[in-house]
This record gives structure tokens, C-alpha cells and sequence, in this order.
């Protein structure tokens, strides 16, 4: 009766066993159908230090399948650091029973990660993992070691694996894996980073990323620094015949890449070999060879979202079977194999992922619905440079906007105002961090009694995020009239409206007109940049 009661009780997951009852559980988890034994397991875990204890004890010399149960729940809860654990787990590898072998392989793989044990206790676990791995007999097993020894293991390892005479798929992807996990963490000491003031030999195409509507202001940003070759939706492709530091003074952009491939998958051909030969051609090696200072250390990221784990060690072992010293890793890479996989096609575009690009260093203070760097960036460079300018951001937010126009040249004043006092401190930080002042209030942008402003810069809430369409449309009519009023004739107003319709009107009755207008993505929605002049 006890017994059923505690397992009607694990089935919850509020339920935490005592230690009286981790005793009780651990003494019949052998004795359950394979569900409920994952319910004690699951609870014994919630349990914690306490159980570990009681779980070692009882799986030294447990009958099967309790002893594989019991050295699951050690695993879990076991760190680098228990001693008496890792040293059962690893005379556990020891064991003739199959099961209980994998169970402890996993957990010696996790505890003993390179760079994270400690030097004793890895190698002791390294060693054990091979001896265990060269007297297995059964493929699935042996992968089941080789896996953990891809996570645990040193050069000792590699060399072990990589004598290997398995023949089962399993066993053989297991290996391939593993030998690419142990490259990746041997050579971690090796440099890997990106020269932005080196000049490839010839021109390179380069790819650079902006929002969506924002092309026409980064092509006018850019001006002389490349020669554009074609502007898509969110993109500008041009040739690049300096250094990649010199792009970095555009400001409108979110981040660069290089285009490697966009062709259709031939028939036949799979994406594992499309991608492994776009990463291996002539055209990535000579843009990894050009900005790559040291080793060439990649990613793969997927344009549809999610990891593809098997599909991402399938090409790096194609990789490394082409160019063995390119190093596929997701967690210290220098550049990112962009994928996008769709309508059967493939296009792959590197992005120098460890460039150091400070352009917003300063934003060191964030709040709700603030603007994007390259957003506000864009909406200072339209507002043009005049050193007389007195210039108001009436919904300062975070304060990019000032920043941005300050960085662009002199000015008479800047100053801003907002209603969130979180957001005036926001302001307040970042403007301290890049060095520029302003003067702020807390203030309604309709009530501000701002007068003689020539340039007026802001993105003002665009409702979906802190306000209804109804509030919305009361505040930005009456602002735009109360904007045209604090504008000095030949004044300009660059801003993004949410609602051009309604505002549109209140501008023109205000006698405002719209100079420029650009439909931009704002992230699920659109909206409109514009430039509105003050005759």
C-alpha cells in the first residue's frame, strides 16, 4: 500500500520526496515497469543531494534493471566534485551488463567535460572511457562510449577512436562525431579572429543587412565606400575593395556577410554536400583565408530556426574530410554559416561573427519599445547636419536619436523629453556613455513648450507594444501640430509614423510637407520614416 501511494505521489511533479521516502523508493525502483521507474527518477532528482547518497548506496551490487536506475539518478545529480561518485561511476564501466555501461558513459561524458574538470579527475574518466570502449563488442555500445569520449577526451582519445575498426552506421557516425567534438576543443587555444584592416587581394562581394525599407538611406550612407551591385528587400550586395573597418563608419546596417552560394540543389545532390562544398569552395576560402587571422572556426546557423544537430556533424566531418583545418564549433566560432534551405534551393551567405563592431558600444541602458541603433541612425542621417541646429527629440526613449545626430557633427543644443522617468534614465546612462549632452525633462511631447527647434528627431510609440490604436491616434495627431509649431520656418522633422494616414493629414493641415518617405519593417509590422519640412 505504500508503495502504490508513493508512486501515485511522483506522478506530480510538485511531489519531493523526503529522504524517508528516497530510501523506500530507491529500494524497489527495480522492481516498476519502465514509466514508473522514470517517475522515481525524475522525482529522486527533485530530491537532490540527499538522494544522492541514497542511491549510490543502494546500486552497489543492485540487481538489473535497479542498478542502471540508481546510477541514472548518480549522473544526474553527481558533480565534478563528489569523488565517490565519479569513482563508482567509473568502476562501473567495469560492469558486464551492457545497460548499466551506457548509463554511466553518459553521465562520465557530462561530468567530465574538457574545460570544466578538473585535470585529474578528466583524465581518469578519459581513460576509463577508452578501456571500456576497446573491450566492447557490440557496435551500439561502443558508440555509446565514443559519444562520451567526444566530450571527455584529449588527444589520448582521438587516437584511440581514430583506431577504431567499428562497421555499424551507428558506430561509425558516433566515431565521426566524436573526432570532430575533440578537434574542436583541442585546438580552442589556437587564435581565431577576424581582420577588419586587412584588404582582400581583388574585390570581394559583400552582403549588408538592414531593415527592410531602410536601403535607399544606407545606399545614400554609404556613398563612395562601395560600388553597389543590387538591392534586394533588406539587403544592399556591392563590392568591397577596402578593409572591412571602413564599412563600419556606415551606420544604417545591421551586420555584413559574404555571399558563398545560391544555386539549386542538383539532382541528387544533398544539402549535407551542398553546404560542406559552398564552406570548401574557392570563393569561402579566399574569404576565410583574407579576414581570417589564425584559424578558421565556424557555426552553422539555419535560416528556418532550429539546430539539425545530425545535419550539422554530418558536414563537418565533410568539411574536415576536405580542409582539415577548418574547425566546426558552435560555441567559440569566428564565423557563422548562414543557411537558408528553402523551395529546394540553397543559399549560404559568412558572417564574421567574432568582428568587433563598437558602433553602439554607448547603448549600455535599455528600455521597452526603444528605437534600434541602426533605425535611430537613420532617422539622424536624414535629418542632415546644420551646426545652428537646435534639435528636440520629443519621445527621447533610451536617447539613440540624440546620440546618433550628435555623432554626425555640431549642433546648437540637443534636448529631449518623455514621460517615463525609466526612460529618462535610460537616456540619461547611455548619453553619459558616449560622451554627448543634452538637456532632458519629464514632459507630454504635446506640452512642451519647445520653440525655435530646427530639427526635430524621434520615434515615438508605435502603439502595439505600450498603447492602444485609439490612444495612439489622440497622441500623435495633436503632436504633430504642436511639432509644427515648435519648428522654426525651414525646420525639418524626421520620424516614424505607425499611422501615415491619420498623421499624414494632421501634417499637411499644419502645413508640413513630407519631403522624403520610406515604408520600413519595425519587427511584425510596418510603419513610415519620414522627413517632413516646415516651409
Amino acid at each position: 500500500m505504500i508503495r502504490q501511494e508513493l508512486l501515485d505521489k511522483v506522478r506530480s511533479k510538485a511531489f519531493t520526496p523526503g529522504a524517508r521516502d528516497a530510501q523506500a523508493l530507491a529500494g524497489f525502483i527495480g522492481e516498476i515497469d519502465r514509466e514508473a521507474a522514470q517517475d522515481v527518477i525524475r522525482a529522486l532528482i527533485r530530491t537532490g543531494r540527499p538522494a544522492l547518497a541514497i542511491a549510490l548506496a543502494a546500486a552497489e551490487r543492485a540487481p538489473e534493471p535497479a542498478c542502471s536506475r540508481l546510477l541514472e539518478v548518480v549522473g544526474k545529480l553527481a558533480t565534478r566534485e563528489d569523488a565517490q561518485a565519479v569513482t563508482a561511476l567509473v568502476a562501473a564501466l567495469g560492469d558486464d551488463r551492457d545497460r548499466v555501461v551506457k548509463v554511466v558513459a553518459r553521465a562520465l561524458g557530462r561530468l567530465g567535460a574538457v574545460g570544466e574538470a578538473p585535470e585529474a579527475a578528466r583524465s581518469e574518466i578519459e581513460r576509463a572511457l577508452i578501456e571500456a570502449a576497446a573491450r566492447a563488442t557490440r557496435d551500439d555500445l561502443r558508440a555509446t562510449l565514443i559519444e562520451a569520449l567526444g566530450k571527455v577526451g584529449g588527444r589520448d582519445a582521438l587516437q584511440s577512436i581514430g583506431a577504431g575498426d567499428a562497421s555499424e552506421p551507428a558506430a561509425l557516425r558516433a566515431t565521426a562525431r566524436a573526432r570532430t567534438m575533440l578537434t574542436r576543443d583541442l585546438s580552442r587555444d589556437a587564435e581565431s579572429a577576424i581582420d577588419a584592416d586587412v584588404r582582400a587581394s581583388g574585390a570581394v562581394d559583400v552582403r549588408l543587412h538592414c531593415r527592410g525599407g531602410l536601403e535607399p538611406v544606407l545606399l545614400e550612407e554609404l556613398g563612395a565606400l562601395l560600388r553597389a551591385k543590387r538591392v534586394s528587400h533588406g539587403a544592399v550586395d556591392a563590392m568591397l575593395e577596402s578593409p572591412i573597418a571602413p564599412l563600419l563608419a556606415a551606420r544604417t546596417f545591421t551586420h555584413l556577410t559574404f555571399p558563398a552560394v545560391d544555386r539549386a540543389l542538383a539532382p541528387g545532390e544533398s544539402l549535407v554536400e551542398a553546404i560542406a562544398d559552398a564552406v570548401t569552395s574557392p570563393r569561402a576560402r579566399h574569404v576565410f583565408s583574407t579576414f581570417t587571422r589564425g584559424q578558421v572556426r565556424y557555426r552553422i546557423s539555419w535560416k528556418s530556426g532550429g539546430h539539425r544537430r545530425a545535419a550539422v556533424f554530418d558536414v563537418a566531418a565533410r568539411v574536415a574530410a576536405i580542409e582539415p583545418s577548418y574547425v566546426n564549433d558552435p560555441r567559440s566560432s569566428t564565423w557563422e554559416v548562414c543557411v537558408d534551405d528553402a523551395r529546394g534551393r540553397v543559399a549560404i551567405d559568412l558572417h564574421p561573427r567574432a568582428l568587433l563592431d563598437a558602433r553602439f558600444a554607448y547603448r549600455v541602458t535599455d528600455v521597452p519599445a526603444a528605437s534600434h541603433p541602426t533605425l535611430a541612425a537613420a532617422i539622424a542621417f536624414l535629418g542632415g547636419v546644420r551646426s545652428d541646429d537646435v534639435v528636440w527629440d520629443p519621445f527621447v526613449g533610451s536617447g539613440l536619436e540624440l546620440i546618433e545626430r550628435a555623432r554626425l557633427g555640431p549642433c546648437a543644443s540637443l534636448s529631449g523629453t518623455d514621460i517615463s522617468a525609466v526612460a529618462l534614465s535610460a537616456a540619461r546612462d547611455n548619453l553619459q556613455q558616449a560622451g554627448v549632452v543634452a538637456a532632458l525633462e519629464q514632459l507630454d511631447a504635446r506640452k512642451s513648450e519647445a520653440a525655435g527647434v530646427t530639427l526635430i528627431v524621434t520615434n515615438p510609440p508605435m502603439g502595439r507594444r505600450v498603447t492602444s490604436a485609439a490612444a495612439l491616434t489622440d497622441l500623435l495627431v495633436p503632436f504633430v501640430a504642436h511639432a509644427a509649431q515648435a519648428l522654426a520656418p525651414g525646420g525639418r522633422m524626421v520620424w516614424i509614423t505607425p499611422q501615415p494616414r491619420d498623421t499624414n493629414r494632421a501634417a499637411a493641415r499644419a502645413g508640413l510637407v513630407i519631403d522624403r518617405a520610406y515604408d520600413v519593417d519595425m519587427g511584425g509590422f510596418s510603419a513610415v520614416l519620414q522627413r517632413l519640412v516646415k516651409p
